[in-house]
């Protein structure tokens, strides 16, 4: 059995094991069992560290507990903004814990303000310090067997028992809660609570009424109400399972205990899957250790109740690699690659979580870490915080290591890596003070801390960071919607000045050789229509940076790169542009904070050098006709954190823009401190570019597509160095350089006088490599005996096997048909070998299938609840659980004569119900082998949409995915209500890799009550594929208005037939801040009626709200919407973007608040506060727009007339359709809204509205 696979099973062994014994085992079994006791009494006894900490708290209970009796805040916190800061200095207040109704300035003592949020903020930072020492009064009555603790103790936790289903669970933030205005700081407190009260278990002073009230008024509803806010993938979630867990494992309730382990986002999904195959948390640097500090409290609760997680594995994750792969990430100066919300930080920071990476695996590369911080036993990174500081006490205080010895090692890598799962390559080479960082993002969002940043680059070179993500500000700082989270604060690609959608990118390679470093990625998704790829190709002390672009539609792009210091700019007029080029603030989104702009047209290349201090960051570009360059002045770096910036200032940074449908970007980045090494960079060809050197020539070869590249350098026409990737045959003009009868992996070869030294692949036959007047050669470190043809060394592999993949040949396989894998095999042995060749998934399959098809998608962590996706699979109904079209598959058995090559075949029969996944495979010729990762996918497949523009028309795209003709059939079932005069089966025929549009003209002709809801199916087939979907469409209709509707909510002119109504509970969306369940009709419904005529669109919404709230008291309510409002989605676009976020131009989401006829509001307003939310954009509202509002008996009404020559020219006609939406906003009285509430679509992380999920509007006759 494979021992990943038998790790598992014992593991799961003992968890059966230890599920049926635990329920005898005594108390405390939480973060200590009675062994853990026995031994901290003795380590206090034996070591000087351990027993200043215990007696540190000891003295700060003695003095707690000498103020009895304990007050315990009856007051649930409510966030607001600035919630405790002296409104006269802007500085938080001082929390005093015998102070709850006193708090005072920290600069002026003598000011102190009371009541309300003061009194509400102190209370939860209060009540949270409870339950720290109530942990610590557990602590210190097992070790010092002193009931005095465990008194009291037990009288904070009576309190909590009569106070705590008495706290509301209204107004909140991030989930339900009790106590504070959140579920995440509810878990954290709770966790702790439950802790405190498994170390007084034994305490006799509880009776057992008491006990029972514990139970049943506190613990159990703690339990309850901390598993009502599922977030998936996110550090949060690990907090909420461990309230479940310490509640279960408290009083044996397997139910709670398999929540918190096998639930739907448990422990086991969270290693197995949420995890990224790497072991680095999606969420970045910071949250991986809130994150790992998360899983090592449960992993602690689980050990104490013989269940080991910290050598479990599931699908190639282990908690093992979640703290290795931090070392794997670093930067030469022990930071961490600044990205997302998580800004950067460094390990050394992180140190301490490594006495129990240490106690547990005894690696010594953590002791190494631990030796090279001289940390202080027991100060330590503490609870929920992952912040910079120190706290005086460690993760645990029972599983850790009583000596730490002496010991060190260079713990910086040399070796560049791929984070496989998170998608971000490090590009590293240099050594001592040379060494060099060049990062690729390319893949995964990351959750909601993730930022719109597909394709960023970041580099580190010369003993400092040039190119860094802009980092972040406090969630509560308007800055970080305005810039940090905009595209264009990042190095990355901006199309049609939009910042990208919440989406991921994909590889393509990832190579590394010492001499020739190379990642590309790419995106599909990050805009719609258009296709970006990015590619980096690092030699030596410079590096490449090629980003192509290619689109169906003609589009501006740009390429920011920012660094620091002063920027000059070379070879380009350059004039000044006005401040408010792309408007006053607010303006178009990130672009608004650009200063000191100029510009200007090139047609040639042009370059331009970061100066700071005595070093340089120099850029050279390839030119391209109609590339506008844009010098600019950015905001400063953001400082919150772990930024590692002592003085952030202001960032020069450049553009280039391009306004095209296809277009390649090649620029050269090289930093330095004296005198450049690249003198000149150019263009040869299409992949070939050419850079001039003080030392010689590199010539420099890219086919991104065949994932073929090559570097050369030369001295003269000397040849010095080579490496390449995907390499067959390789020539310097008429020159061979490098063949191979076996396409190689990858090579390098260095001329060094009469020594040619060579580093090989794994696979190969036979190579020859150009070499004249060579007379050694040494492989892979070993001389060896040359052998030559003519001017050329042979390099001949003998006495094994070679394989090699033939096809497919990019790794793909295709369900519902027959697929080829086939294999050469060259035989360098000195006999005919006879046999076959076989493949199996790796054993773990089953677990790696599990953990795709149970992914998380990478993008979205807060899922809605209400409702589903917009397209579902309905065909295939389910997947197959077992692997017989692979597992054990062979070809017909072959001879292979001496020093020739077969080609065997292996026919895998394919099933339509296999997983769409990826298989780790081994192939297999005697005891030779090889790995693949093979991509099973469906070779056709298919979308459907209501396009807008023209008459309505169902719009199918159907995609050819594989390199062969086929005969698609394809059957588009459709809603009743979808009336239409054409067929709709058809056989459509595409070519190979080929994309067809095929429409359906369709009119609406019935009205379904129920939400407006008609939805399409679409099946395909092709030979034995088969599939189908059904995809969610919504429609309402515009009627016309032969004459001017009212708008003072009398409902004079207007056609009421058939609104679009909002009155279900799917309607009622989850939302990042606020959160309450929907009351039904009364509380809040509406319907809601839609008109045009030649100048105007017309939506007005009838309201059924029991609590009318208009005024937007701001700062106290942080945003726009969070009034009783209305937002409106509409879309006019037609090209390939139409109906998908980003909102690009002729995308437009206007908000129409009760207190303005138009939404104008002053600039400050339009930042908003509070803890992250998104700001309102300004440009994508509807330029003349108005709003009419008005109360009634039961609600209100609110009508908004949009001008036509404002939503991007449009012209109704009958028949023609748009994309819309609408979103009922509502507040009962809270500092945020208490829900939002939408007709179509659905709710997404921060943008809160996914637009992909938007309805549709038609236009309806003109009568």
């Amino acid at each position: 059995m494979n021992k990943s696979v038998r790790r598992t099973a014992l593991a799961f062994l003992f968890l059966a094991l230890a599920t049926a014994a635990f329920a005898q085992r005594s108390h405390p079994r939480l973060i200590a069992d009675k062994a853990d006791i026995e031994r901290s009494r003795q380590w206090v006894k034996d070591h000087d560290w351990y027993r200043g900490i215990m007696e540190a708290h000891k003295r700060d209970i003695d003095r707690f507990i000498q103020k009895r009796p304990i007050f315990v805040s009856p007051i649930k916190q409510v966030y607001e903004y600035k919630m405790y800061s002296c409104p006269n200095h802007d500085v938080e207040l001082l929390y005093e814990e015998f102070r709850p109704t006193e708090h005072r300035c920290r600069k002026d003592t003598t000011e102190v303000f009371s009541g309300g949020k003061y009194d509400m903020a102190w209370a939860g930072w209060y009540n949270r310090l409870l339950a720290s020492r109530l942990v610590w009064m557990g602590i210190l009555y097992n070790v010092y067997d002193d009931e005095r603790y465990a008194s009291a103790g037990k009288e904070i936790l009576m309190q909590f028992a009569d106070l705590y289903l008495k706290y509301p669970t209204t107004n909140t933030i991030l989930g339900p809660a009790h106590v504070f205005f959140g579920t995440l700081s509810e878990s954290f407190w709770g966790t702790d609570m439950a802790y405190g009260y498994d170390l007084l278990h034994n305490y006799k002073g509880f009776s057992e009424n008491e006990r029972a009230k514990l139970k049943n008024d506190f613990f159990y509803p703690l339990a309850k109400i901390t598993q009502q806010f599922p977030e998936s993938a996110s550090n949060r979630q690990l907090w909420y399972n461990n309230v479940s867990a310490a509640v279960g494992f408290l009083y044996d309730d397997q139910e709670l205990i398999d929540f918190a382990l096998k639930g739907q986002y448990g422990f086991y999904w969270q290693l197995g899957s949420a995890t990224p195959e790497s072991g680095f948390w999606a969420e970045w640097s910071g949250y991986h250790f809130v994150a790992l500090r998360g899983m090592i409290h449960l992993a602690e609760m689980a050990r104490h109740n013989g269940i080991d997680l910290y050598h479990l594995e599931i699908a190639g994750r282990t908690m093992k690699k979640m703290f290795d792969v931090p070392f794997d990430l670093i930067l030469p100066n022990y930071e961490f690659p600044r990205s997302k919300d998580s800004g950067g930080g460094n390990i050394l920071e992180y140190a301490t979580y490594y006495e129990v990476g240490y106690a547990v695996y005894n690696d010594p590369k953590y002791l190494a870490l631990l030796n090279l911080t001289n940390v202080v036993r027991g100060k330590q990174i503490v609870g929920e915080t992952s912040a910079l500081g120190e706290a005086d006490a460690p993760v645990t205080m029972f599983n850790i290591a009583a000596e730490l010895p002496n010991y060190s090692m260079d713990i910086i890598p040399g070796e560049s890596v791929n984070l496989e799962g998170n998608g971000f390559s490090v590009l590293r080479n240099g050594s001592g003070k040379d060494r060099r960082y060049l990062y690729l993002d390319y893949g995964i969002m990351g959750g909601e801390h993730g930022h719109p940043d597909r394709m960023q680059i970041g580099y580190y070179a010369q003993g400092r960071n040039w190119l860094l993500d802009p980092l972040n500000e406090s969630y509560f700082n308007p800055n970080l919607q305005l810039w940090f989270r905009q595209s264009i604060a990042h190095n990355t690609p901006v199309i049609d000045q939009t910042t990208q959608t919440w989406t991921n990118g994909y590889g393509i390679f990832f190579g590394a050789l010492p001499g020739f470093q190379i990642s590309s990625g790419a995106s599909t998704t990050a805009y719609p229509g258009s296709k970006i790829t990015r590619t980096l190709l690092q030699v030596g002390d410079y590096f490449l940076d090629l980003v192509d672009f290619v689109s169906s539609d003609r589009r501006t792009i740009d390429l920011p790169l920012q660094s620091f210091g002063t920027l000059s700019l070379n070879g380009l007029p350059l004039k000044p542009e006005p401040r408010d080029l792309f408007g006053h603030e607010p303006g178009i989104a990130g672009y608004d904070q650009l200063k000191e702009i100029r510009s200007g047209l090139t047609e040639t290349g042009w370059s331009g050098v970061f100066t700071e201090g005595n070093q340089h960051f120099m850029v050279r570009a390839i030119g391209e006709s109609n590339t506008r360059v844009f010098q600019a002045i950015a905001p400063r770096i953001g400082g919150f954190y772990k930024q590692m910036v002592t003085d952030p200032k202001p960032m020069p940074m450049v553009i280039s823009r391009r306004v095209t449908d296809s277009t390649r970007f090649a620029h050269l980045m090289h930093a330095y401190d004296r005198e450049p090494s690249v003198l000149e960079y150019t263009r040869r060809s299409r992949n070939t570019y050419v850079v001039q050197r003080v030392d010689g020539v590199d010539e420099i070869f890219v086919d991104i597509p065949r994932s073929e590249y090559w570097v050369m350098r030369k001295e003269g026409t000397a040849l010095k160095a080579f490496s390449g990737f995907g390499i067959k045959e390789v020539r310097d003009g008429s020159r061979v350089v490098v063949s191979s009868d076996v396409p190689l992996a990858e090579l390098e070869c260095q001329w060094s006088g009469r020594t040619l030294s060579l580093r090989t692949p794994e696979q190969y036959n036979r190579i020859r490599i150009h070499a004249p007047g060579i007379t050694t050669i040494e492989v892979d470190g070993t001389p060896m005996p040359l052998q030559r043809e003519g001017e050329y060394a042979i390099l001949q592999r003998t006495g094994k096997v070679a394989l090699e993949l033939i096809a497919p040949t990019d790794s793909t396989l295709f369900v519902g048909r027959s697929n080829a894998l086939t294999v050469r095999v060259w035989n360098s042995t000195p006999n005919a070998i006879e046999g076959n060749v076989s493949i199996n998934p790796s054993p773990d399959w089953k677990e790696r299938v599990n953990s795709q098809l149970t992914w998380w998608g990478g993008v979205v962590n807060l899922l809605p609840l209400n409702k589903g996706t917009i397209r579902r699979t309905t065909s295939p109904g389910r997947y197959r659980s077992d692997a017989d079209w692979i597992e054990g598959r062979s070809s017909e058995t072959q001879r292979v004569p001496i020093g020739r090559a077969s080609v065997f075949t292996i026919n895998l029969e394919i099933p339509n119900d296999a997983p769409p996944v990826t298989y780790l495979a081994t192939i297999r010729f005697g005891s030779e082998q090889i790995q693949k990762t093979l991509r099973v996918t469906q070779p056709v497949t298919g979308e459907l949409m209501l396009a807008n523009g023209g008459q309505g028309r169902v719009e199918v795209s159907l995609i050819n995915q594989t390199r062969e003709k086929q005969i698609v059939t394809t059957q588009l079932s459709l809603d009743k209500s979808w009336k239409t005069t054409e067929p709709t089966r058809s056989d459509v025929t595409l070519q190979p890799l080929e994309t067809k549009k095929i429409s359906l003209p369709v009119l609406l002709g019935g009205y379904n009550p129920n939400n407006q809801y008609y939805p399409a199916r679409l099946k395909l087939e092709s030979g034995n594929f088969s599939f189908e979907f059904e995809r969610d469409l919504y429609a309402g209709i515009a009627h016309f208005a032969a004459t001017p509707p009212s708008l003072d909510g009398s409902w004079h002119g207007w056609n009421r037939e058939n609104p679009v109504t909002i009155d279900k509970p799917t309607q009622a969306h989850k939302l990042l801040l606020g959160n309450q369940p929907w009351q039904g009709l009364s509380d809040l419904s509406a319907k809601i009626y839609a008109l045009y005529d030649d100048e105007y669109l017309y939506v007005g919404a009838d309201v059924l709200d029991q609590t009318v709230i208009t005024t937007w008291e701001y700062p106290r309510m942080s945003y726009a919407w969070d009034t009783d409002c209305m937002e409106v989605v509409i879309d006019t676009r037609t090209t390939a973007d139409q109906g998908t976020d980003p909102p690009t131009p002729g995308l437009f989401r206007h908000l129409s608040m009760p207190e303005y006829r138009k939404t104008e509001l002053p600039q400050e307003l339009w930042r908003g506060h509070g803890a992250g939310g998104p700001t309102l954009p300004k440009p994508l509202l509807v330029q003349n727009a108005e709003t009419f509002f008005n109360r009634t008996e039961k609600g209100y009404t609110i009508i908004c007339r949009y001008p036509l020559s404002s939503l991007n020219r449009l012209k109704p006609q009958p028949g023609m359709k748009i994309g819309f939406d609408v979103a009922i906003n509502e507040n009962d009285g809270s500092t945020y809204r208490k829900n939002v509430y939408l007709w179509a679509g659905f709710t997404s992380n921060q943008t809160w509205w996914d637009l992909g999920s938007m309805g549709a509007l038609i236009f309806g006759p003109r009568k």
